[in-house]
């Protein structure tokens, strides 16, 4: 998550980055992470004939797979957008450009299917453990026993 990834809207450049700022605006507006994950990734619980879930014979629910939800798309990607613009503008100590939602959202001109998938690497790599971080728990507990 160190480098931002571009995207081309309409023949303009974007930077996109899912961070733990665009992480918490997804959980609150979806509710849990894995909620947003599966409308954005277009799986959908597979139900039985009695609306119940399904479940295989390890008792996990069975899910099928559909098309992305437009809605996760149009949520995160404005978000996404202006968190790319927000680390840039960062980086190079200047003032971030003002994005504007309704303007991304019309700019849209990729198939939602490869945008989908494209937000969803993001998003996947957000929630990636970073092997060359250590994990503050680690650096706490060295802490303590000094």
């Amino acid at each position: 998550m160190n480098k931002n990834k571009t995207l081309t809207l309409s023949g303009k450049k974007y930077p996109y980055r899912c961070s733990n700022s665009v992480l918490a605006e997804i959980q609150e507006e979806y509710g849990t992470l894995a909620e947003f994950e599966r409308k954005l990734s277009g799986r959908k619980l597979l139900l039985d004939k009695n609306g119940e879930p399904r479940t295989n014979e390890d008792g996990l629910k069975l899910y099928i797979k559909t098309e992305p939800s437009l809605k996760a798309v149009n949520f995160a990607l404005p978000l996404m957008i202006e968190e790319g613009l927000q680390y840039e503008a960062d980086q190079k100590r200047k003032e971030a450009p003002e994005v504007d939602a309704k303007t991304i959202i019309g700019e849209i001109d990729i198939n939602p299917f490869e945008l989908a998938d494209m937000l969803l690497e993001e998003f996947y790599g957000a929630l990636a453990i970073k092997k060359e971080i250590p994990s503050q728990k680690k650096i706490t507990e060295k802490k303590t026993q000094s």
